[in-house]
This record gives C-alpha cells, structure tokens and sequence, in this order.
C-alpha cells in the first residue's frame, strides 16, 4: 500500500470518527497527530492521494 510504482502526493489520517487527525505531503505517517503528540491506541484510516489525483485508501490498527 499503495501499489508498486504510485508516487504519493499527500496523506491524511483520519480517526474512527471522521476527523483528521494529520496531514502529510508524500510521508510515512509515524502514529502522532498534527500537533507531533503521539495519538492514542485505536482504529486508524489512512488515504492516500497520488499525483493524479487518486484516492487509495486502508484501515491500520495502531496498538500501543
């Protein structure tokens, strides 16, 4: 994730209620929120956009 050969543009993590939680350019997410705390344990969603535009999207569970 994503597919070989796609170059991410941004990334937005999301929590289990809608809210996003961060927001990178072209990064790997290290489990901490936008203001660079570490982010509780629970169900994650992570969306990727590419440079065209397209919108991959995975749950991760982060456990402690």
């Amino acid at each position: 994730f994503p597919p070989p050969g796609v170059e991410v543009s941004r990334i937005f993590i999301t929590d289990a209620g809608g809210r996003v939680v961060r927001s990178l350019e072209g990064t790997l997410w290290d489990g901490r929120g936008e203001d660079n705390n570490e982010l509780p344990a629970g169900c994650y969603f992570i969306y990727l956009v590419d440079e065209k535009g397209k919108v991959y999207f995975a749950k991760a569970l982060k456990i402690r």
